[in-house]
């Protein structure tokens, strides 16, 4: 995530690089963002092809990077911790390190 202050309402940029590290097309890919802890982070927009109804292919070798906005509506609950992932047929394809932590919020 972009380093910053934020406030509830704000556009928090994030990003999530997925790649096809095998050796064969990876089809129906989508994503997933989840809270592990404090407050619930929405991503309103940026998932692309990853939340279309048929996913995302990635042939061998293929990365693409999203640029994701999310937003927090409270801060009762502390920062956010966000877990980003990308999936296929019920297999994580790659996956931001968990416990990303949203940049602080004022």
């Amino acid at each position: 995530m972009q380093p910053g202050r934020w406030l509830p309402g704000d556009a928090i940029p994030a990003e999530l690089t997925v790649a096809n590290t095998g050796d064969t097309t990876a089809d129906h890919v989508s994503g997933s963002a989840g809270r592990e802890s404090g407050a619930y982070f929405l991503i309103s927009d940026g998932w692309g092809d990853l939340q279309s109804a048929d996913g995302a292919s990635f042939a061998p070798g293929e990365s693409r990077t999203y640029h994701l906005h999310g937003s927090v509506h409270t801060l009762d609950e502390g920062d956010p911790v966000v877990d980003f992932s990308a999936y296929v047929e019920n297999a994580t394809l790659a996956t931001v390190p968990s416990s990303r932590r949203a940049p602080p919020t004022a």
